[in-house]
């Protein structure tokens, strides 16, 4: 029988979301960078298949972060509470927040 643990699974997420992060530190700053540029310029707002278009088109694979993707809007960012559903083929259709520069 499976326990359900909701606090126990947001702390395993978090270990590992810290572990690959800083296993891929640079690319993450990278992404970051990325985010934050794609915020300027649509006046605040990104999402991370935002981040994954805009890696890609500069050579970069957004699949290379794994589960450190989940840090690009970790500090600084705010959710603003919307969800769009991702146009990422490997996504499959699921939904994903819409984030916000704090200092936007």
């Amino acid at each position: 029988m499976t326990t359900l643990d909701p606090m126990l699974a947001m702390m395993l997420a978090a270990h590992g979301i810290e572990i690959t992060t800083t296993q891929r530190h640079a690319l993450v700053e990278y992404a970051q960078r990325v985010a934050h540029e794609i915020a300027t310029r649509s006046g605040g707002d990104a999402t991370s298949d935002d981040v994954a278009v805009e890696m890609e088109a500069r050579g970069f694979r957004y699949a290379d972060l794994g589960n450190a993707a989940g840090a690009i809007f970790r500090h600084g960012w705010e959710w603003t509470g919307a969800v769009t559903r991702s146009q990422r083929p490997s996504s499959h259709g699921r939904l994903i927040r819409i984030w916000r520069r704090r200092d936007a």
